[in-house]
């Protein structure tokens, strides 16, 4: 989950993220950044804005990235994770549930 660099004539240029690495690795990493955006709702923002300009997979791996990065400083300085406000899955889930009840009953 690197960022894949271009150079050239002394100039660095940071491009998109790489399939190097553990593939288990990366889909773990994924996995868990879509759990933690699950219960912290600063992250899940950061997500939907993510996803409004990309495909949900894709946003998912830069999460993964995301939290890959701030693992890394958690342990390189030695402190806890700062959660944001909590997220009240129920009732996202409702308002998701209503939402496309609302749809299926709009006539065609």
């Amino acid at each position: 989950m690197t960022a894949d660099l271009k150079e050239s004539a002394g100039r660095t240029q940071s491009g998109n993220i790489t399939k190097a690495g553990s593939a288990t690795l990366r889909w773990a990493l994924c996995q868990a950044a879509v759990t933690l955006c699950q219960s912290d709702a600063k992250q899940e923002a950061t997500r939907q804005r993510f996803i409004v300009r990309m495909p949900r997979a894709k946003a998912n791996v830069v999460m993964g990235r995301r939290l890959l990065c701030t693992l890394y400083a958690m342990i390189r300085d030695g402190k806890p994770y700062q959660c944001g406000e909590r997220r009240d899955r129920a009732k996202a889930a409702n308002k998701a549930k209503a939402k496309r009840r609302a749809r299926a009953l709009q006539p065609a």
